[in-house]
């Protein structure tokens, strides 16, 4: 475990300890994300493996997932965490003999946390600038069915924390309707690198509940001992979000 993921829950931990000392406000999202997925594994017995999944075949590929946010608001400062786990597998033919088929299942967990100061006073349009970790956990098999030659199988991942910088922004145009962004970079060299854009709107329901739309990117890589893995999931979500 790289010893910066530490921090993670130290930083969960701090957000319960400071709400008792002021009032905070806070938002629970639960939303649903069907992205096209590009991953890219470089392995030593089977050279380069892509995946491409289109947001179309996601579900038929997906054997689980969940995405989940939160955030805290006192003032300026605020904080924010998000959750990104996919647990996804892709078939398709080998040509040629020796081989009948080739899968590339793919595991990703990317849990995000960010400290956020509201830089701007109006009440209209709030922008803020913070500074966050990511811990990732990334894992991919490559799995060849006998042809030929018998069946074979080779594996590489492993986790690591980025810290990161970010910015948010989010613009009231009426009572219901905002239009929201967030982007963030991170990286710790070694070959590693995470960066997300996020653009959208939020619709209130009512006082408590809201539900949001947009389109999201999330980017990341690395090099593992040795063999790159990346992996990109673009597309449209949607979710709904409760304010206490």
């Amino acid at each position: 475990m790289n010893r910066y993921s530490v921090l993670i829950p130290l930083i969960f931990a701090a957000a319960p300890a400071a709400a008792q000392q002021a009032d905070w406000t806070y938002t629970a999202t639960i939303y649903a994300w069907l992205p096209d997925i590009s991953t890219r594994l470089d392995t030593f017995n089977f050279g380069s493996l892509q995946s491409d999944i289109a947001a179309s075949d996601v579900l038929s590929a997906l054997d689980m997932a969940f995405f989940g946010a939160f955030t805290a608001q006192n003032g300026r400062m605020g904080f924010a965490a998000d959750l990104v786990y996919s647990d996804l597998s892709e078939t398709k033919p080998k040509p040629g003999p020796l081989f009948s088929d080739g899968t590339l299942s793919t595991q990703l967990t990317a849990l995000s946390a960010y400290g956020l100061y509201r830089v701007t006073a109006d009440p209209q349009v709030d922008v803020d600038l913070g500074v966050g970790l990511r811990y990732i956990n990334l894992e991919a098999t490559a799995e060849l069915t006998p042809g030929i030659l018998g069946g074979r199988t080779e594996s590489a991942g492993g986790d690591w924390v980025d810290p990161l910088v970010a910015a948010r922004i989010s613009v009231k145009l009426n009572d219901q309707w905002r239009l929201k962004g967030f982007a963030d970079w991170g990286g710790a060299g070694s070959g590693d690198e995470s960066w997300q854009v996020y653009a959208g709107a939020t619709y209130a329901i009512n006082d408590r509940w809201s539900t949001d739309f947009g389109y999201r990117y999330l980017d990341i890589s690395n090099d593992l001992k040795g063999r790159d893995i990346s992996t990109n999931l673009s597309g449209p979500l949607v979710g709904f979000t409760y304010s206490f």
